[in-house]
């Protein structure tokens, strides 16, 4: 019986431990954008929760997004595979025509937000396609 109970208390403490983790300063726990094929939030749509991974996007939306509705945190979008030439938007666009980026973006990714640990992270391949 004791041992069911610490190992009761072990894994609540550790699902505490990462709750408090995953929201904690300069740690990101997902942000979501939905994309459109049009301008004006109109088109074929997907919505994606974002990591600090680069996610290439496939053949529907490769250079096909005209508009952006940002529903949590920062994104970047990207002129480039592997998340290269990228610009940080933090609100919706409408017309991303408006920054010259209207079917432009072929790779996106959460935004490298600072945090108290100023490690590199580096970003290879394209493991996850859209």
């Amino acid at each position: 019986m004791r041992d069911t109970q610490l190992g009761l208390v072990l894994l609540f403490g550790s699902l505490l431990l990462s709750n408090i983790c995953n929201g904690a300063p300069g740690i990101r726990s997902g942000t979501e954008i939905s994309i459109y094929e049009h301008e004006n939030y109109r088109g074929i749509t997907e919505t994606i929760t974002l990591g600090s991974r680069c996610k290439n996007f496939g053949g529907s939306f490769r250079n096909k997004i005209s508009s952006v509705r940002l529903h949590s945190g920062c994104v970047q979008l990207c002129r480039e595979e592997h998340c290269n030439q990228c610009t940080d938007i933090r609100e919706s666009y409408a017309a991303l025509s408006d920054f010259n980026l209207n079917d432009q973006i072929q790779s996106i990714m959460g935004c490298n937000e600072p945090s108290d640990d100023q490690s590199l992270v580096v970003v290879t391949g394209d493991q996850n396609n859209i």
